[in-house]
């Protein structure tokens, strides 16, 4: 059987190590995927998606990825050749769409993923989106379907960076992050309390650091203070209510 550590690497990522572990212990952590749907929104290259079906036993993946086929990334590519490697054929599946375009009949989805995609969401608002009426408008409706692909009880998972960090309030790059806009995202309480409104609950944030420190750095380090001094790193965690 094909492993998730011989597919990662046809990902594009120059370092896969820690993958495995990242995946299991923070991403999904406490999270039962086996027998379930998944639902990857603006997931790339799908990694978290192969994850979920070859190392945590998901019935099914589905990846909605709109980057055109010859971006720079040329994500679909990448797709296409971990999806020959793990052999894992309709059970893992990239559609170029946004998720509002996603066709209803395919229901909703025991787990859904945003993985480092929710401030690319509404990128003309999200660096105002406390103090932004339009934003928080575009945010609501896009809340709306995401609520709706969202099966009852099924957990919501959103990884991203916040806008706290030690680097961007000293108006410098970070050495960890160099191409991250600290300005350009939101701190987990935003979305949660946004999602609130939308029928999602129990609210767990997890603060984390690259995943490169290792099994032992990432476990000290993982609290708000040491991802305000390197990362930002978080992953919020929401069930859908019960209806």
């Amino acid at each position: 059987m094909v492993t998730f550590a011989e597919v990662a690497p046809l990902s594009g990522l120059t370092r896969v190590a820690g993958y495995d572990r990242y995946f299991a212990d923070l991403i999904f952590d406490g999270v039962p995927l086996a027998g379930k749907r998944v639902l990857d929104v603006g997931g790339g290259t799908g990694i978290g998606s192969f994850w979920a079906v070859l190392a945590g036993g998901a019935e099914s993946a589905l990846v909605l990825e709109p980057s055109m086929d010859g971006s720079p990334t040329d994500v679909h590519r990448k797709f296409a050749d971990m999806a020959e490697a793990a052999g894992t054929g309709d059970r893992v599946q990239l559609l170029p769409i946004v998720l509002e375009d996603l066709d209803p009949a395919l229901g909703a989805f025991d787990v859904v993923l945003l993985h480092q995609s929710i401030n690319h969401i509404g990128e003309a608002y999200v660096a105002d989106l406390p103090h932004s009426l339009a934003g928080q408008q575009h945010y609501h409706a896009f809340f709306d379907v995401l609520a709706e692909r969202t099966a009852p009880g099924g957990t919501l998972i959103v990884m991203d960076s916040s806008n706290r960090n030690l680097f961007g309030d000293i108006g410098r790059r970070s050495p960890l992050l160099p191409t991250v806009d600290f300005r350009m995202h939101q701190p987990p309480e935003q979305w949660s309390g946004m999602l609130a409104y939308h029928g999602f609950v129990e609210e767990r944030i997890t603060w984390l650091t690259r995943r490169e420190a290792g099994m032992l750095g990432t476990t000290l380090l993982r609290n708000k203070l040491a991802s305000y001094l390197s990362t930002s790193f978080f992953v919020l965690q929401m069930r859908r209510e019960l209806q």
